[in-house]
C-alpha cells in the first residue's frame, strides 16, 4: 500500500509545534513515535 500524503498547513503547524515544544526535553525515541502518530492519524485512510 502506497501512502500519498497531502501536506496541508495544519499538519506542518502540528508537528512545529511539538518540535518547539518538546526538542530537547524528550528522549528522541519518544518525539519519533509522537511524529509517527500525527503522520498516521493524518495521512493513513483505511
Amino acid at each position: 500500500t502506497k501512502i500519498q500524503p497531502v501536506l496541508k498547513e495544519s499538519h506542518l503547524q502540528d508537528i512545529k509545534l511539538i518540535l518547539m515544544k518538546d526538542y530537547g526535553t524528550i528522549e528522541i525515541s519518544r518525539f519519533i513515535w509522537r511524529i509517527r502518530n500525527i503522520f498516521l492519524k493524518h495521512y493513513i485512510k483505511p
